[in-house]
């Protein structure tokens, strides 16, 4: 089976387009855009998450840590730490999420 990003609708109003595109008991998969200056703010999520930068560049902060990442980057999310995600460039950034279940 085939599964688009432009089928499903945004989740998230404002600067931030996030559509999750795919849903399983196995995973979840999600495009989420920001635009310059937007913020994912802090949150945290049951199951172990996994972000690629598609592009542009984001700030990831995770417990008292903070990374810059870059275009096919990638960084891990444990389960239920609080964590957030910023562009903080003049360029829409890009990525793509993966929640394991």
């Amino acid at each position: 089976m085939v599964y688009k990003v432009s089928d499903v609708e945004n989740l998230m109003k404002g600067p931030i387009d996030a559509r999750r595109f795919y849903n399983s008991e196995k995973a979840i998969v999600a495009k989420i855009t920001l635009q310059p200056g937007a913020v994912l703010e802090k949150h945290s999520s049951k199951e172990f998450a996994l972000l690629f930068v598609l592009n542009g560049r984001v700030e990831v902060e995770i417990g008292d840590n903070v990374y810059s990442l870059e275009k096919d980057s990638l960084i891990e999310f444990p389960e239920n730490v609080l964590h957030s995600v910023a562009n903080k460039t003049s360029e829409v950034a890009e990525v793509l999420v993966v929640k394991i279940k």
